[in-house]
């Protein structure tokens, strides 16, 4: 009797299925992805996964939106309609539903005994700083199934973690185009909500969403960025040098017009055979030439064939210098 209550145990353990929701502040939004793993090839007729989120003002309900859909989809199975999203106010909480339905509730396509994606929801956060813990509210026939129509008892729901909202800022990476350096979000930031202070060799140099490379500048630039909610973090670092850039005084390298378009004119300071080599910010070798200076008269280099950007332009005679070279159109 004893054994065949454990083999009734394990069968019954192994036909649960279940079902998880992972929160995450991501940028200026809270993300929320709903997975189910079933237990054996379990065929929806239909499903709602409800979370229920206390403090429903410290997010913005209005502009929720599904941002990712699991296997189930029309795109990939004519079975099942899109997921939507119902929402309602129940007291101060916001009762949220991301829904899956089959076109024909008498067919379905059976979820996978593996954890998979149904679906992912993010929305605004609308006031940072405090910690919300959503938890579930599903209902009976919630989640419905052929031949099991109502069988809440079947599914395990996971518990949810909590999420604070206030977001983190690492990871934002130093961008270099058209003579400004500016920063590429890893995330989606609103701009009011991000304090950025420019650094160039270790001290503040400006402030802003962008920064005006200054000429004669040798050495590294990075900024430091700072959310409303208290977050900060440091970008990467570049490393930049436009040395020489503008007009020359005697004995030194003459460059323009900066920024260029079509073509570079280059007046070296000797006369001597000279050198250049153009690469990306990466190091990745471009273009590379030799000329014989003589009189000031200047070098052309061709940049007509290239992007608009930010080049290095390597130039040697007697002594060698790198400039920064903007290319517009």
């Amino acid at each position: 009797m004893r054994r065949l209550l454990l083999i009734w145990a394990c069968t019954y353990g192994l036909g649960q299925d279940t079902i998880g929701a992972e929160a995450r502040v991501r940028g200026d939004y809270v993300e929320v992805d709903f997975w189910w793993r079933s237990g054996v090839g379990y065929v929806p007729v239909a499903a709602n996964f409800v979370l229920v989120w206390p403090e429903a003002h410290a997010l913005s309900w209005s502009q929720v939106a599904i941002t990712q859909r699991g296997p189930w989809d029309a795109a990939q199975s004519p079975l099942y309609r899109p997921l939507y999203i119902t929402q309602r106010l129940e007291d101060t909480a916001q009762r949220v539903s991301l829904n899956l339905l089959p076109q024909d509730p008498a067919q379905g396509l059976p979820i996978p005994n593996q954890r998979t994606l149904v679906g992912q929801y993010r929305v605004p956060i609308a006031q940072f700083g405090p910690t919300l813990q959503p938890r579930w509210g599903m209902e009976s026939g919630e989640i419905v199934g052929l031949a099991r129509r109502g069988e809440k008892s079947r599914f395990v729901f996971l518990p949810v973690g909590a999420v604070t909202l206030c977001p983190s800022v690492a990871g934002f990476r130093v961008q270099v185009q058209g003579g400004e350096l500016s920063l590429l979000p890893p995330a989606d930031f609103r701009p009011q909500n991000l304090t950025i202070t420019w650094y160039y060799n270790g001290q503040p140099i400006g402030n802003g969403a962008t920064l005006f490379i200054p000429a004669q500048a040798n050495g590294l630039f990075y900024a430091e960025v700072v959310h409303r909610c208290g977050s900060s973090a440091w970008s990467d670092t570049v490393a930049l040098s436009t040395t020489g850039v503008g007009l020359a005084s005697q004995g030194a390298w003459h460059v323009y017009p900066l920024p260029a378009r079509e073509v570079l004119y280059v007046i070296a300071p000797e006369r001597a055979p000279c050198t250049y080599e153009l690469s990306d910010l990466s190091g990745r070798k471009l273009l590379q030439g030799r000329w014989e200076s003589g009189d000031h008269a200047p070098h052309t280099i061709d940049l007509s064939s290239f992007p608009a950007g930010t080049y290095l332009l390597r130039l040697s005679q007697s002594t060698t210098q790198t400039f920064l070279i903007s290319h517009v159109w």
